[in-house]
């Protein structure tokens, strides 16, 4: 079997640094899990608060093996001491606590989040993600790795394959970045490396 070349070698090196990197970053706490949910029929939720994505709350309970998915509309009443980054129709994110009650006869804007020294209120339906704030810049980052080898002795060639991303989001942006790197050898043949980024 052939050894790396000298630039795939580094390239595998780097990688190897990055996922080092997102290892130590993953959260060393656990969010509130006092996170009450009450449903339009009156069902009861106790736990955390997970996300919101495509009109669809995701939460967790201690007791549930798995997270449930609730049907937003279907929500009467959310209450969180947790801060969230929460994404509205109009484009705009702010961040804080957040608080969703129905109330009858009331003006539609059942949805507050609770802000540094102010709150904001709108409908729920102008609410479209909803997702985890964390309290310090390497809780932030979410990311993946994945790694894949292959040898076929017929032509002695080997094939090496490394993917990774990693994002960190704020109250104002969201930023993404992903590598993958493929090295490929076989006898009588040259060696080929490709990076992307």
């Amino acid at each position: 079997m052939k050894k790396l070349g000298g630039s795939g070698l580094m390239v595998h090196k780097h990688a190897a640094a990055l996922a080092l990197v997102l290892l130590l970053a993953s959260p060393a706490f656990g969010k509130r899990k006092d996170d009450v949910v009450i449903m339009k029929n009156g069902d009861k939720f106790t736990g955390e608060t997970k996300a919101l994505q495509y009109g669809v709350l995701i939460f967790k309970s201690d007791y549930m093996k798995d997270s449930v998915h609730l049907d937003w509309r279907q929500v009467e009443t959310l209450q969180s001491k947790d801060t969230f980054i929460v994404g509205l129709s109009n484009g705009e994110r702010v961040t804080g606590f957040i608080e969703k009650e129905t109330t009858v006869g009331g003006d539609g804007n059942d949805f507050k989040i609770i802000a540094e020294g102010a709150a904001v209120e709108t409908s729920p339906a102008d609410v479209i993600a909803i997702g985890q704030r964390e309290v310090s810049f390497w809780n932030q980052l979410t990311g993946s790795i994945s790694y894949g080898f292959s040898f076929a002795s017929g032509n002695k060639s080997t094939n090496s394959s490394l993917s990774s991303d990693v994002a960190f989001r704020t109250s104002k942006n969201s930023v993404q970045l992903a590598a993958t790197s493929d090295f490929d050898s076989q006898s009588n043949a040259k060696d080929t490396n490709r990076v992307t980024l």
